[in-house]
């Protein structure tokens, strides 16, 4: 169904429970959706994927490309790091810790992107 809807109007929709990808340049590309918003819009990025090695480069790269974070003006974001109490839902082994989660929400700040995480 998504390949009927226009080139111009894809970056606009609402993804739930669709894949994308990441630096691919494909439709779905996260990134190339994300350089696709006017800066002059109020854009909110929710970012829950459930997956620490999908959702990270996404957030770094926000971080290093300031064609992507000067579109952001609200970022919000499940951070899936090493903390004891939720070990039981996102299992260990997580490769970052609360302390890298705070450096990287100071930083989005800091480049004035309002950014939430939870829990």
């Amino acid at each position: 169904a998504f390949s009927q809807v226009p080139a111009d109007l894809f970056p606009y929709y609402v993804w739930i429970n669709t894949f994308l990808s990441c630096g691919t340049g494909d439709n779905v590309d996260v990134l190339r959706i994300l350089k696709s918003i006017k800066k002059e819009d109020f854009f909110v990025f929710k970012l829950d994927i459930d997956s620490a090695p999908i959702e990270a480069p996404i957030a770094k790269e926000m971080l290093n490309n300031p064609d992507i974070s000067d579109r952001i003006d609200e970022f919000m974001f499940e951070h899936h790091v090493d903390i004891a109490p939720m070990r039981g839902a996102w299992g260990g082994g997580l490769k970052e810790n609360l302390a890298d989660s705070y450096r990287l929400f100071t930083t989005l700040r800091e480049k004035g992107i309002r950014s939430h995480s939870w829990p």
